[in-house]
């Protein structure tokens, strides 16, 4: 089944999906169907078509996989790290190096090979051990990045060599090896990895040179340490930077304010004013004491602070309104064209796991809903009441890297932005990014600005177009939290190495980098 796979678009805006799970019983009892649970990852590899509202079966990956992340290359391909085959009882006579860890091998599946597509395994020098659901991004020099961070605990899903998590690194497409990058925010009490909590990739911003050279991601919440993890989650914040210069990748980490509260399993939404806004969890760890959590209901907001160069150096966490239902584990939540922010989705491990009543309020600790909720709310940011937001009337791609934008706000506009289509489980959405476009030129009626120069930055897909308003209508002021974007325009990224913009769905941009229609 579908249950526990990852998923991302493709660059034809079908949407990839990798790994799952089945059930069986190992050992079973001799003439019966009973036996002990055992939980597999499974090797299924299956795309969603939009245009034909169907399900269709790929290539299987060479391992099974539970729990698995995905993460889009600049070249189109789309690269799976970790998971797990057996879950319950992970050992596996045939490879007996492999048991007792997560999946070490690493795939790479290109979306181009006919008929189903394609999946190579990476070779020896690409195995890395991570956790489950490791996050994942883009670097601006093609290579994926692991931010330290991923599940802490899933039943029997430890491994051995946890200590290697606490290790951000990358991992180069093309050598097939991974580099490690040191310790984020060594030093401090809250270093290393970070469980059950997300990693926001911040807005992409071009340096004083106009190249993109650094990526930032942000980090809050979530519990401290490996298996079995601290239980009860915290409040730090921080965002780590990899920057790529000729020397290769440095990272380096700058704690932000804190969390107005500690979250577990809050869920991320990057948004096109440059803001992150945090959503749902609880106050300690469900898996470790399922049904005995507190859901946190209030959501927050935070604000980075930049430098003259458009780094990061900081920010702030505010509360950001309280959400009407309460979720905690197993929620997501959406950008809209609009700008707003769809909230959903609960399936909670029920209590001592067996299905009980809801927890009991108490003062100052709301008790947990112990059962699936499928409603939805919508939360709007302040920039919809904006009276002055900037209308975008249409969109041009010229062949020279550029797109025009075409508003009667162009005097006030400080920059263009394209925020990547969520596609999130887990709290995981390794393609989720928003890249700043510089203005390079302008007309009364409409702004022209620039396209990254590789795919690197800006691979291809399915993105929302923001034309923001700078702080006090001034285009020089491009602040984050103080701009002021339009309602989004959707495009699709094409290319596999230097990026175009499409407005809309056509057969160039289906044939360009994505897999063709099958049979």
């Amino acid at each position: 089944s579908l249950f526990c796979s990852d998923q991302v678009f493709l660059g034809n805006g079908e949407v990839l999906t990798t790994g799952g799970t089945d059930y069986y019983s190992e050992p079973s009892f001799p003439g019966t169907d009973k036996g002990f649970i055992e939980l597999e990852g499974i090797r299924n590899t299956r795309v969603f078509d939009p245009s034909q509202n169907a399900w269709v079966q790929l290539a299987p990956m060479n391992h099974g996989r539970w729990y698995p992340s995905l993460v889009t290359l600049g070249n189109g391909q789309v690269f799976v790290a970790s998971g797990v085959t057996k879950l319950i009882k992970p050992l596996y006579p045939g490879h007996l190096p492999d048991s007792g860890t997560n999946v070490r091998q690493t795939e790479t599946f290109d979306p181009t090979v006919q008929p189903a597509g394609s999946w190579v395994d990476n070779g020896a020098g690409a195995e890395r051990s991570l956790p489950l659901f490791p996050r994942l991004h883009l670097l601006p020099d093609g290579h994926a990045y692991y931010d330290a961070a991923g599940q802490a605990f899933n039943p029997a899903g430890q491994a051995y060599d946890e200590l290697l998590w606490n290790l951000a690194a990358s991992y180069d497409p093309a050598s097939r090896t991974w580099t490690d990058l040191g310790v984020p925010a060594i030093g401090t009490p809250f270093a290393g990895f970070r469980g059950s909590t997300f990693s926001a990739s911040l807005e992409l911003r071009p340096g004083a040179s106009g190249a993109y050279d650094r990526a930032s991601f942000l980090t809050a919440g979530g519990v401290l340490f490996p298996t079995p993890g601290s239980y009860a989650p915290v409040a730090d914040s921080r965002i780590a930077t990899v920057t790529v210069d000729g020397r290769g990748e440095h990272l380096s980490t700058v704690g932000t304010g804190s969390l107005g509260r500690s979250r577990w399993y809050s869920t991320a939404v990057p948004l096109p004013d440059g803001t992150v806004y945090a959503v749902s969890g609880a106050d300690v760890d469900e898996v470790i004491t399922p049904g005995y959590e507190s859901p946190i209901r209030p959501a927050e907001l935070f604000t980075p602070t930049v430098d003259g160069t458009g780094g990061y150096t900081g920010g702030s966490w505010r509360d950001a309104g309280e959400q009407a239902r309460k979720r905690t584990y197993h929620n997501n939540a959406v950008l809209l064209p609009d700008g707003s922010v769809l909230i959903g989705g609960h399936a909670p491990i029920p209590s001592g796991y067996n299905q009980t009543q809801d927890g009991t309020d108490l003062p100052g600790r709301p008790g947990t809903n112990n059962h699936h909720d499928g409603s939805f709310q919508v939360w709007r940011p302040p920039y919809l009441s904006d009276p002055n937001r900037p209308v975008v009337t249409t969109v041009d791609s010229l062949p020279n890297g550029e797109v025009v934008v075409h508003t009667p706000d162009a005097a006030t506009i400080a920059g263009v932005v394209l925020s990547r289509n969520t596609a999130q489980t887990h709290l995981v959405d390794g393609d989720a990014r928003t890249v700043k476009l510089p203005i390079v030129s302008r007309t009364p009626n409409s702004v022209t600005a620039a396209l990254p120069a590789t795919t690197n930055v800006l691979p291809n897909g399915p993105y929302l177009l923001f034309a923001n308003r700078g702080a006090g209508g001034d285009p020089a002021q491009d602040v984050p939290g103080q701009v002021v974007p339009s309602l989004g325009q959707q495009v699709f990224v094409v290319g596999t190495s230097t990026p175009a913009v499409v407005v809309a769905r056509s057969s160039s941009a289906a044939a360009t980098g994505a897999r063709t229609r099958l049979s």
